[in-house]
């Protein structure tokens, strides 16, 4: 009869909604010009966006009904908060099309890795709700010293924020997280990110750096992504003429996770 209706929960997030996720036709079209780019990614991409794919459901709830000021904010915050994490979802896809190729970044530039950390350890804190330090920089540079290298700084700003994200979301209820920068000799600097959390086999240690592996358990089932993160960490590196590895004393001890690189020569 053209009135609108009064809201109920079982249409907050209707199923037809998932067929108007964010990751649309031009995503995949820019995708698929990205070099690495696989349809297992894709897929993965996909899967990403059908987990939240209600991104439009209360757009249209919004537009199509009364709706309390109190539940139009839960449903704009649902909005941005689906959106933001399709958004990282395809830009992790496109940065493991970009990286998939183990060549040299092509036109570097200068970047400061005391301030790429920085940037990271804010946006992730915001991201996260972290509002008590429990992501703290450890900056084991002499004075005088900086830590400048030769690169992409879009890439590298994406490795420590993986880094970072990764060691926050698998810490658990209890995030205790330490960024810490320190130079390796005379030619070499290292970004190192140790938690408290759920720790890593030695077995899976050998593992976590390939494409869409995540590891096994409880925790690791709550926890979203594409599987991309870690192997995008040491495309990443390799492009930059370094190396990322990980540590871990066994399940339950916690993770280190290090980005090594070349320091710009003088």
């Amino acid at each position: 009869n053209g009135s609108k209706q009064p809201l109920c929960q079982s249409c907050l997030f209707p199923p037809q909604s998932i067929s108007n996720m964010a990751i649309t036709g031009k995503h995949f079209q820019r995708m698929g010009k990205t070099p690495g780019f696989n349809s297992r990614i894709a897929t993965s991409a996909l899967h990403q966006g059908q987990a939240g794919g209600h991104v439009a459901g209360p757009h249209e709830l919004l537009r199509q009904r009364d709706v309390e000021p109190a539940r139009q904010q839960e449903f704009i915050e649902t909005m941005l908060s689906d959106t933001a994490r399709l958004q990282s979802t395809i830009d992790q896809v496109l940065l493991a099309g970009k990286t998939g190729t183990a060549r040299r970044v092509v036109n570097p530039i200068d970047v400061d890795l005391t301030e790429v950390v920085g940037e990271c350890v804010t946006v992730a804190g915001r991201r996260h709700h972290l509002v008590n330090g429990e992501v703290e920089v450890i900056d084991r540079l002499l004075e005088g010293e900086d830590a400048v290298v030769l690169g992409d700084r879009e890439e590298l700003q994406a490795a420590v924020t993986n880094l970072i994200d990764n060691a926050i979301k698998y810490s658990g209820d209890r995030v205790r997280v330490a960024v810490e920068l320190v130079k390796l000799g005379a030619r070499r600097v290292a970004i190192t990110v140790k938690d408290q959390g759920m720790g890593i086999t030695r077995d899976e240690l050998k593992r976590i750096f390939r494409r869409f592996y995540r590891i096994p358990g409880a925790l690791s089932a709550r926890v979203r992504g594409t599987g991309l993160g870690l192997s995008i960490v040491r495309a990443v590196a390799r492009r930059h003429g370094g190396r990322a590895y990980a540590e871990s004393k066994g399940s339950g001890k916690g993770s280190q996770f290090t980005l090594e690189l070349p320091l710009k020569s003088l």
